[in-house]
């Protein structure tokens, strides 16, 4: 026999499988933030869309269609039947929950945003709206503003 075959030692695999963690951990940042981003980003889109969807229900269905903001990552969109602002029993349209890890917060005190049969947005109480619903997941946020005239943009 020419020579001994001889393998890798431990130390050289530890080294290689440290180095080979150390090069996944810093590609793992990018590309979480890119998830979290792309989270966000789907999660203001549903929720403007569902905005522009009860605005224009109230102004072709002759009926007030709103948003009722329920929790930090939950809100109703219903149909107000009886006129007074808010949702009550049996005029729920839809649920819709944000992904994982995505909460929402509101500039008013009111969680209740119901557009009149003009495409105006109302509050609770039925007077006019106007604020900002602020998105937001680990250092990332957008806002939702809506103002008082009824225009919807997203910062």
């Amino acid at each position: 026999m020419a020579g001994k075959v001889r393998g890798f030692s431990l130390i050289e695999v530890l080294i290689v499988i440290i180095i080979l963690s150390i090069l996944m951990w810093i590609a793992f940042g990018p590309l979480r933030n890119q998830i979290l981003r792309s989270k966000l980003h789907e999660a203001v889109n549903t929720f403007v869309a569902d905005l522009n969807e009860m605005k224009r229900r109230s102004l072709t269905e002759n009926a007030s269609y709103g948003i009722d903001i329920a929790g930090s990552n939950f809100y109703h969109t219903f149909i107000d039947r009886d006129g007074d602002c808010t949702k009550d029993s049996g005029e729920v349209v839809g649920n819709v929950s944000l992904p994982s890890g995505i909460t929402f917060s509101t500039s008013n005190t009111t969680q209740t945003i119901v557009w009149t049969r003009k495409g105006v947005p109302l509050n609770s109480t039925c007077g006019f709206y106007s604020g900002n619903i602020t998105f937001t997941t680990l250092g990332f946020t957008k806002t939702v503003i809506i103002s008082r005239y009824g225009r919807i943009r997203i910062e």
